[in-house]
Order: C-alpha cells, then sequence, then structure tokens
C-alpha cells in the first residue's frame, strides 16, 4: 500500500484536529507536521520530501495558491483545501491535483487519496514523479511520462487545433463563438457550433488514456484542466510576474532561468496558425528580454559562464539578433575564447544575410576588425 507523507497548511490552527479526524481511518497518510505559517511551509515540504501538500488558499501574506506557485519543481502534489467553489478553477492553474472543500470530510479525503493511487499506480512509498505527465509547447508539441514520449495521434486537423487553443489558455477558458469563428470562420453558426461539438467529442476521444489531462464544456464555455502536470508553459507564466515587473537579482534570478530553461524554440514552432503568431511572438520577447537580464546579473556577479550559457542558448536561436552577437563575444572574450568569438560574428552575418536580407551594423563590422587583428 502506498505511504503518503502529508504536510497540512492553513492559518487557522482548529482545521488541523478537523483534518486529522478525517484522516484518522486512512491509513496511507502520514501526517509530518502542520504548519500554520505558508513561508514556513515551504522549508517543511523540502524537510520532510513530502508527498502532497494539503493547503488553504486563504491566508494572509502568502494565500494558497501563491504557496503551490513557490513549489512548482518539488517532489509534491498540491491539494487546496477551500470553503470557496470559486478558487477551483484557479487551483487547477498551478496543477493542483484536486481540492477538497472545508470542512473536511474523512469521505472526500478518501476521494482524493484513492484518485493520487489511481494515477500513481505502481508507486510503493512516496510519490513516484517518474511517472508524472511533462507536456512542452515551447519548440515542438511533445508529452512524456517517465521520460518516455508519448505519441498522440490526434483523428482531425480540426481537433488538433481546438486542443492548442485550449491548451494555451490554461487556467482560463474558450468560448464558443471565438473559437468557431476562429476555426470555422467561413461556415454559418450553427454548423460551425456542431462541428466544434463533434472535434471536442473527438479530442476528448483521443486524450481519454491521460487520466491527467481532462475538459470542461460550460455555458459554452471550454477549457483544458491539467492535473498535477509539468507544463512548460505554466512555469513560464508564472515566473513571468516577477520577471517583467523586477530586475534580475540573487532573490529572483531562479525566476529568470525558469523561462530559460522552459524556451525550446518558439511556441508550437512546427505549426503556422495565424492565431498564434501574435503569442508566439510575445513569448519570444519574453525570452530574449529575460536572457539579457539574466546575462547582464551574471556578468556583474562575474558568474561568466553562467552568463555564457544564457547568452550561447539565446544566440543560437537568434542569431540575428545584433546586442545578443555582441554580448555573447564579450563573454567569449573573457573566457580567452576569442576564435569562437570571431565564429559568432560570421554566423551572425550569415543569418542576417539568409534570413533577413541584411548587412552587419558597423558596430558589428568594427568588433570583426578588432578581433580579427587581435588573433594575428
Amino acid at each position: 500500500m502506498s505511504i503518503y507523507k502529508a504536510v497540512i497548511v492553513d492559518d487557522e490552527e482548529f482545521n488541523f484536529d478537523l483534518f486529522k479526524r478525517a484522516a484518522k481511518d486512512i491509513d496511507n497518510i502520514k501526517i509530518c507536521c502542520c504548519v500554520s505559517n505558508p513561508f514556513e511551509a515551504v522549508e517543511k515540504v523540502k524537510e520532510y520530501d513530502a508527498d502532497i501538500v494539503f493547503t488553504d488558499i486563504e491566508m494572509p501574506g502568502l494565500n494558497g495558491i501563491e504557496l503551490a506557485e513557490r513549489l512548482i519543481g518539488e517532489r509534491c502534489i498540491i491539494v487546496f483545501l477551500t470553503a470557496f467553489s470559486q478558487y477551483a478553477l484557479e487551483a487547477f492553474r498551478v496543477n493542483a491535483m484536486d481540492y477538497i472543500m472545508k470542512p473536511v470530510m474523512a469521505d472526500e479525503l478518501k476521494r482524493v487519496v484513492n484518485k493520487i493511487d489511481f494515477i500513481f499506480p505502481s508507486k510503493k512509498s512516496g510519490i513516484d514523479l517518474n511517472c508524472k505527465i511533462k507536456i512542452n509547447v515551447f519548440g515542438s508539441f511533445e508529452v512524456y511520462r517517465s521520460e518516455t514520449k508519448i505519441d498522440i495521434h490526434f483523428l482531425t486537423s480540426k481537433s488538433e487545433e481546438l486542443f492548442y487553443m485550449l491548451l494555451l489558455k490554461v487556467p482560463g477558458d474558450a468560448d464558443k463563438s471565438t473559437l468557431c469563428d476562429i476555426l470555422w470562420s467561413d461556415m454559418e453558426p450553427e454548423k460551425a457550433a456542431a462541428n466544434l461539438y463533434t472535434a471536442f467529442y473527438r479530442l476528448k476521444k483521443t486524450l481519454s488514456d491521460i487520466k491527467e489531462i481532462g475538459f470542461s464544456s460550460k455555458n459554452g464555455r471550454y477549457s483544458v484542466i491539467l492535473n498535477n502536470i509539468d507544463f512548460d508553459l505554466s512555469i513560464v507564466k508564472s515566473a513571468e510576474k516577477t520577471v517583467i515587473s523586477q530586475k534580475a537579482d540573487k532573490s529572483n534570478i531562479h525566476l529568470f532561468m525558469d523561462i530559460i530553461n522552459s524556451y525550446k524554440g518558439p511556441l508550437l514552432e512546427d505549426k503556422g496558425y495565424l492565431w498564434l503568431e501574435p503569442l508566439r511572438e510575445e513569448y519570444n520577447k519574453l525570452f530574449i528580454k529575460t536572457s539579457f537580464q539574466a546575462a547582464e546579473y551574471y556578468t556583474k556577479e562575474y558568474i561568466n559562464k553562467s552568463a555564457l550559457s544564457v547568452l550561447e542558448k539565446l544566440f543560437k536561436f537568434f542569431p540575428f539578433n545584433e546586442k545578443a552577437c555582441l554580448m555573447l563575444c564579450e563573454a567569449y572574450e573573457k573566457e580567452g575564447n576569442k576564435i569562437s568569438a570571431v565564429e559568432t560574428i560570421h554566423k551572425h552575418v550569415s543569418s542576417l544575410k539568409n534570413m533577413l536580407d541584411m548587412k552587419p551594423s558597423k558596430n558589428v563590422k568594427l568588433k570583426l576588425k578588432k578581433l580579427t587583428m587581435e588573433s594575428f
């Protein structure tokens, strides 16, 4: 039987006794500690290597949603405890497994534990996160379980496109009229609505074997719900809140790196959907801006190898960017690698010509001349 190490987080301590009462007959939950301070909870999760975090949502200083965002990447499952059902959709934004309405009842707690057992059937002790689903949309669309790629074969091109439209909306949703206007713009509204219903049905059928992916269609609004899934776009969205308003420093550099590490190419790079272009461009700009800020921080802190790594990745995807080219050259020079610096400029010049039909700037030419002269 699977035994789950649990941390309970609630600013109202009387709820701890209620939770323990609900859990007393559930043999596979081991309550490691109860924490009333959500900031302390982050450390307790790491200390006990918790499998599950049951957390209240409305708490002062750091609410449950924000706590869950801080725990992204930790080896734990999030289950929210709330007295307000309107938090349900927000809960899934941070990949929570489920939520339980307060006061916690034994039947509801057992339901959630059974659900975890169902999703991780081979688990012997602790959460087997090797079984966790990972979804990538930066670069090509990819789905993995246990580091093994899952091949998904959509029944129709429209059901595939519908899935991407809904997936990129997570944790939000899309209304019927918008979906119909984009996917079947040349059809009468009734015919388009019928096609949407059929495509949505086919989509659910295609992904029915992946229990962590759910679907909702209520009151003319459609959504994808991700349960305990590592989703690269969710990681980027979470980090973006801080990145767009702060400069990189010691306290937040990990968030900048979350964005940089998640980026493996333009959003759904092999898909030619017109509606996707503005969003793709938005995240390209975010990656470029974040990379520059991280590289500047590492350079200022004399961590040149980290700056070099960031700039190499940036230049790999955007070799025509002059600032990336010149900063990478400087990083190579600090490492005493002038050959790579010269090669970088040649790649930049070539990409400008082939991709944009442009010539290098005066600054780039001067940099190449200086490097060439110093090499001989």
